[in-house]
């Protein structure tokens, strides 16, 4: 079975979607306004220096989520956090990598301190070229031991998505891998047994450095308000997420690209409590804190003519309806979150939104200046059709074969 079904899948995997930006101006990070980049912040409770080769690196984006602030001119950061999160992360630069723990990109660090102690968080940064790059682009892994899942994922798409890889980068050019979302399934997370920490040593397999983006099944089904610290659902449901896989939004930067990796799930899950799997319902939008860490991170994105690329599980606009002879889009995000976040990305001239949850592919340009590109599931029909004894193939929802997205980026 595994090797005919590996000779299926390998054949609908072959479709490779390539996207060539033109070279943009140079982003220059510095003082922006509004933004901070003074070491010497009153209050400050979390300092540290970004280096490369033992030199600091100036006007790199720190951030735990809340607040932003740039390095200055010896590499030098400093926070005044509530460690809400937990982290502080950095925006890795243009011209720089951070080493990978496995296939995960260590770009962030714990808070283990009280609120009112000083910590002090270092990064490390590598000089890479990344003019030239490729990003492979997959979604909805929904893995959960069930259905051959893994054994699939392990000998099939593994081994596929590595031998892309190898390939690309033989022509001289990095890769870089992006998971928007659906990394496991919550329903799955205590019947089998398998969550996050299980997803993360499948995926570590893949031989290039791996961006995850928050799924709404990679939230914890037992979550519920906690009406003693007055945090929702959602906070708490994102809490595994944010402990075993690290911050549930960030951005970085590759070659001329500034990415943002976006939580557009606010998770509800009613009836949820410890040892209850709730309703695991949630609505379709960026909550409020975010959407005012994002206006800080944009507002350090100097060119606004370079391309912008947005990474969420939900997609801004849902599957294209033909009404008579034209097409009719429509909002998958809240109506009114989906304008919020329009708003936010109307100074840039050439966004770019990579989406999935759908289990179908397709692309909306309803903008002149946004297009988004909704990416097939990995799991196809969750992994049915590929159970011993059922199709023996990989196919989506509306027959598109199970794969990923590989974009070129040039300048």
């Amino acid at each position: 079975m595994t090797k005919k079904l590996l000779n299926v899948f390998l054949c609908l995997m072959a479709f490779p979607l390539f996207l060539s930006f033109a070279e943009c101006g140079e982003t220059n990070f510095g003082q922006v306004r509004g933004i901070s980049s003074s070491f010497a912040a009153t209050n400050a409770n979390v300092r540290g220096v970004v280096s490369c080769e033992g030199k600091g690196v100036p006007g790199v984006e720190v951030s735990d989520g809340y607040e932003v602030t740039l390095t200055d001119s010896e590499g030098r950061y400093s926070l005044n956090s509530k460690k809400q999160n937990g982290y502080v992360f950095i925006s890795v630069p243009s011209g720089y990598e951070v080493a990978c723990k496995g296939s995960q990109p260590v770009f962030f660090q714990y808070l283990t301190r009280p609120i009112n102690d000083t910590e002090e968080k270092n990064f490390s940064l590598n000089h890479v070229d990344h003019h030239h790059y490729y990003l492979l682009c997959f979604s909805d892994t929904h893995l959960a031991a069930r259905n051959n899942d893994t054994l699939i994922f392990d000998h099939v798409f593994v081994p596929d998505i590595n031998a892309t890889i190898e390939r690309l980068k033989a022509g001289g050019a990095r890769v870089y891998g992006i998971a928007l979302g659906d990394l496991t399934w919550d329903l799955y997370w205590y019947k089998n047994h398998f969550s996050l920490k299980d997803y993360l040593q499948h995926v570590n397999k893949i031989h290039c450095p791996i961006f995850n983006v928050m799924g709404n099944h990679d939230n914890d089904p037992y979550a519920a308000a906690n009406l003693a610290d007055g945090t929702d659902a959602d906070w708490n449901a994102a809490k595994s997420f944010k402990q075993i896989v690290g911050p549930s939004y960030y951005s970085f930067n590759l070659g001329k690209t500034h990415y943002v990796v976006l939580d557009d799930i606010q998770y509800l899950n009613d009836g949820g409590a410890q040892g209850k799997i709730g309703k695991r319902n949630y609505n379709n939008r960026i909550v409020q804190a975010q959407m005012e860490w994002l206006e800080k991170d944009l507002a350090t994105v100097s060119d606004k003519n370079a391309p912008l690329v947005i990474a969420m599980h939900i997609p801004l606009y849902g599957v294209p309806q033909l009404v008579g002879q034209q097409q009719k889009d429509h909002y998958s995000l809240d109506g009114d979150n989906a304008k919020a976040l329009k708003k936010e990305l109307s100074g840039f001239s050439n966004v770019h939104i990579l989406s999935g949850h759908i289990h179908q592919s397709y692309n909306v340009t309803c903008d002149a200046h946004l297009f988004e590109h909704n990416t097939p599931a990995v799991c196809a029909t969750w992994w049915w059709t590929s159970k011993d004894g059922y199709a023996n193939n990989m196919i989506c929802k509306d027959g598109t074969p199970a794969g990923y997205g590989i974009y070129d980026f040039d300048g």
